[in-house]
């Protein structure tokens, strides 16, 4: 794994210049190249501008673009209106609704542009389940998974031959002998890219406790030298697969938690084994099961 420079500096941009440095972070490894693209907070017309040039679509084909919140006058919350809720706006009316110098929204714009195969599955799995519940205000099992993913999910990608390996010792959180002592093994063989609007929202002020829910992939052992362009394009295919196997969607156990400042390269500090030693944040299994 190749990682960008360690920064981990607060991304504001709120009041000042476009924060083009704070995105040097490895946690906008995935949307980095869009965001490159500014020089200020993007509007909805620049984003739609991307979405047409890349023919952005929703699963049933309808063109995509991103609209002010405001515009028609209705709500862009997670689960908006009961009777035309904004998911179904998305499938239906290719509107994916944008409020104006919003982080949060501008990431998940982004995250339609990184992953365009990826969210039109996490958007037709939201349509399918609310067309087939009896109450849309409640979500079930398959929408709680989806949810979890789209806000704060991350993509690990681990070469084939050690895939067994390293994914044992992440699923059972045995974070000091992931990260210590296959500390190279994870440098060479796993890639992480963020895939949470809101949790890339969270990198703009990093924390130590900040964890993603995390899927992880077997790759071939020639994936990790392809440029990130391709291996996110790569893992947008699989991500879709994932979710189109209702197999998946049972339970959020099926997404792991993976504490991202433990990772390599997403800090300074975490070169000395002494920062895993922190239980509050690289808790073993035993104790997340117990609480």
């Amino acid at each position: 794994m190749t990682s960008p420079a360690v920064n981990t500096a607060r991304v504001s941009g709120d009041d000042g210049p476009w924060p083009a440095a704070g995105f040097a972070a490895p946690f906008y490894d995935a949307v980095r190249a869009d965001l490159a693209a500014f020089v200020a907070f993007p509007n909805v017309a620049e984003l739609s501008a991307l979405a047409n040039e890349r023919n952005l679509q929703a699963a049933n084909g309808v063109a995509l673009r991103f609209l002010e919140a405001d515009a028609t006058g209705r709500q862009a919350d997670g689960l908006g209106i009961v009777d035309n809720p904004y998911e179904l706006r998305v499938h239906d009316e290719g509107a994916i609704e944008t409020r104006p110098g919003n982080w949060h929204d501008l990431f998940n714009a982004l995250s339609w542009l990184a992953w365009p195969k990826a969210k039109a599955a996490l958007n037709a799995l939201h349509v399918r389940e609310l067309l087939s519940a009896a109450d849309r205000t409640r979500r079930g099992a398959a929408r709680d998974v989806a949810t979890l993913f789209d806000e704060g999910g991350a993509v690990v990608a681990v070469s084939d031959p050690l895939f067994a390996d390293l994914a044992d010792l992440l699923r059972g959180m045995r974070w000091r002998h992931l990260f210590v002592a296959r500390r190279a093994d994870v440098v060479r063989h796993l890639r992480c890219f963020v895939f949470g609007h809101a949790l890339l929202d969270k990198a703009r002020d990093p924390y130590k406790a900040m964890t993603a829910h995390a899927l992880l992939l077997p790759v071939p052992p020639d994936f990790h030298p392809l440029p990130v362009a391709r291996q996110v394009a790569l893992l947008d295919a699989r991500v879709a697969e994932w979710l189109a196997d209702p197999s998946n969607l049972v339970s959020a156990a099926q997404l792991g938690p993976l504490p991202l400042l433990g990772l390599p390269g997403y800090c300074e500090a975490n070169l000395k084994p002494a920062f895993y030693d922190d239980a509050q944040v690289f808790r073993p299994a035993r104790l997340r099961i117990t609480q």
